[in-house]
């Protein structure tokens, strides 16, 4: 199992081809650990393009291009891949509290003010406090119209969507968040 993160991905050398029927390869190379990503199964938990030390001048230029490259990796990564990069972000989107609110709003979904709690889904599971246990399909609905399927939910003391990431800290969610991410593989 792979876990895609920027302390790997930091110091890795990478081999990504991209031909005219998509992406044909990605190889990463860290240390002596080499991975081949088109057959991974694993975790991105990427949310930051790694960066080396560069001219200021070719600063902004160079963070377009690692942008699209590591966007062009995650987006590669196969099916079996938990958190899959897109054009909003490397892991998902990547949102303001704003834009989730409105995404929330789209789904037809309550949207709050204050943060209360906290859920997770993962796929088709939700982890969180069992008095939320109603509003399960609601965060479901979210995590869906954001095209996610590792999403945590902010929500108020009603279960109200305040915000969410697509990037969440699992340890707080316990070992329930393990079993899910088991179950979504």
């Amino acid at each position: 199992m792979v876990h895609l993160d920027g302390g790997l991905l930091a110091t890795a050398s990478i081999e990504h081809h991209v031909g005219a029927d998509g992406v044909a390869t990605t190889r990463l190379r860290a240390g002596e650990e080499r991975l081949e990503l088109g057959a991974a199964t694993g975790l991105n938990r990427l949310t930051v393009a790694p960066q080396r030390l560069m001219a200021e001048r070719d600063a902004a230029f160079a963070a377009g291009e690692r942008w699209s490259l590591w966007a062009s990796v995650c987006a590669a990564l196969p099916a079996t891949m938990l958190g899959r990069g897109g054009v909003h972000g490397l892991c998902g989107p990547v949102l303001s509290d704003a834009l989730w609110r409105a995404a929330a709003r789209r789904a037809g979904l309550p949207v709050g003010v204050t943060v209360a709690a906290r859920v997770l889904v993962v796929g088709e599971r939700v982890v969180g406090p069992r008095r939320l246990a109603p509003h399960a399909s609601a965060y479901r609905a979210l995590a869906t119209v954001s095209a996610t399927d590792v999403l945590e939910v902010a929500v108020d003391a009603d279960g109200a969507i305040v915000t969410a990431t697509c990037s969440p800290d699992l340890r707080a969610h316990g070992e329930w968040a393990l079993l899910a991410l088991e179950a979504a593989w």
